[in-house]
């Protein structure tokens, strides 16, 4: 969504499987357009992922902040 004076929202989100019981992420990130071949964007992500098992890395959780740079050419 356009906010105006190079400024604009992004949003994604996506629910998956695969061989996990469940996987999901969400993001969120405000972007600043330099020019027609800069832009930058800084928001934050939540990815969980579930494998169903007992082990300490089967149900997992990432999140935080994130800076991203596009170079269009």
């Amino acid at each position: 969504m356009e906010l105006g004076d190079g400024f604009s929202l992004l949003g994604y989100a996506d629910i998956g499987a695969g061989n996990s019981d469940l996987t999901w992420q969400v993001l969120g990130a405000v972007e600043y357009t330099f020019s027609n071949s800069v832009s930058a964007a800084l928001g934050y992500r939540y990815l969980g992922y579930d494998f169903g098992g007992h082990a300490p890395l089967d149900d997992l959780a990432l999140y935080g902040p994130i800076l991203g740079v596009t170079f269009r050419f």
